[in-house]
């Protein structure tokens, strides 16, 4: 078990809650969705586990111990957010992706060599020497990935951090960092809307009106019609399907789902 979150109560304003009673478990190497309509907490959730904000009761236990576990696991946290132009600091596309690593005191040499490796990792070589502003939207997302990656911390936050691009650009990008996921078994959050990026997580943490409303396989989660209409979400389109081949008689809807490219759990 990489962490564990424990019976956590969250309050703002005293008396008011805005997470109670949330307890989940993540491994190493896990892609674990975080879900909920607007106001369900998952910021606030987020928050807390970067130890942006204290809680009136619960406890998080990071690589089996307590002890100064938010200060462990943020040492070994990277982010993405929403907007990456929120994050960008350097002049140029290398110095921007070089920045946390100044931060993390590497030596000139291998920051450079860390700089060219994360370009080709994003796909981005060609641009290194260009400013970070005058890039596409998902350009822009690649370099934030690759300045979050260059880092190699385990744990990677992605905070809504598709939510600025087009189909065909979320599509590009989750696929990209499934791949890095992969090849460098880094455990990813990702706080979402999008539920194309459920596709790519082995579990989901469904929040509703800050209580824990479920946490498990998305796959599950999506069959239950009770607990999914009390989500308020929507569910995917190949669940749809699922549903829709199924009622109408075709026993084959799986292996029809998996010729058309929906080779994952949902």
């Amino acid at each position: 078990m990489l962490f564990e979150v424990k019976n956590l109560h969250v309050f703002y304003e005293k008396e008011h809650p805005v997470l109670q009673n949330i307890h989940f478990s993540v491994k190493k190497g896990e892609w674990v969705g975080i879900l909920g309509v607007n106001g369900s907490g998952k910021s606030t959730l987020l928050q807390w586990l970067m130890g942006l904000l204290s809680a009136k009761d619960g406890q998080l236990v990071y690589q089996g111990a307590k002890k100064h576990a938010h200060e462990r696991m943020c040492q070994d946290m990277a982010l993405v957010v929403q907007n990456p132009e929120d994050q960008f600091i350097g002049v140029t596309v290398r110095d921007d992706i070089a920045f946390g690593l100044e931060n993390d005191n590497i030596p000139t040499i291998n920051m450079r060599q860390r700089v060219e490796e994360a370009l080709q990792w994003v796909e981005m070589e060609s641009y290194g020497d260009l400013p970070p502003h005058q890039l596409s939207g998902g350009q822009k997302q690649r370099v934030a990935l690759a300045g979050a990656l260059v880092r190699k911390k385990p744990i990677l936050l992605l905070d809504e951090a598709t939510a600025m691009l087009d189909p065909i650009g979320r599509s590009t990008w989750l696929a990209l960092l499934k791949k890095m996921q992969i090849q460098m078994k880094q455990t990813i959050l990702s706080v979402t809307h999008d539920m194309e990026e459920v596709h790519y997580a082995h579990k989901i943490l469904v929040l509703h009106h800050g209580r824990q409303l479920y946490f498990g396989s998305p796959l599950a989660f999506f069959e239950n019609d009770a607990l999914f209409q009390e989500s308020g979400l929507i569910r995917p389109f190949s669940v749809e399907m699922r549903k829709y081949l199924t009622g109408a008689g075709v026993a084959e809807a799986v292996s029809i789902l998996k010729e058309l490219g929906w080779t994952n759990e949902i």
